[in-house]
């Protein structure tokens, strides 16, 4: 996993806004690097983790507009998504297995449809 880690190096975690002067989406982003990590070890999976976890947090703070629950339930929706999105993209057993002792459960993503033909 570490060759992956190395060839890969960094993820993006972006979130949509709309621009209402424009009517135009637009994404902020933070890219989170762990070419220097070993996936495959569990002190490596906790230090992503972490890394994404506050790179969600801070790609997501202008939803957490403080005390009302609107906004407290807008920004912890972003940070789950946010958080959910980067795991998946990087498919690391050691990752996944971390965020789900965490509370986190891996969904699929929404954007990828699905055909039963």
């Amino acid at each position: 996993m570490k060759t992956f880690a190395s060839i890969t190096g960094a993820i993006i975690l972006g979130v949509a806004s709309l621009n209402t002067a424009t009517a135009e989406p637009q994404v902020a982003s933070k890219v989170v690097k762990y070419s220097d990590l070993d996936l495959d070890s569990l002190d490596g999976a906790a230090t992503l983790y972490r890394r994404i976890s506050n790179a969600a947090k801070s790609v997501c703070s202008s939803y957490d507009g403080g005390k009302m629950l609107v906004q407290r339930q807008a920004f912890t929706r972003c940070v789950r998504s946010s958080v959910n999105r980067a795991v998946a993209k990087i498919d690391s057993p050691a990752l996944r297995h971390y965020a789900s002792s965490r509370g986190y459960v891996m969904t699929p993503d929404p954007t990828v449809a699905s055909t039963n033909d």
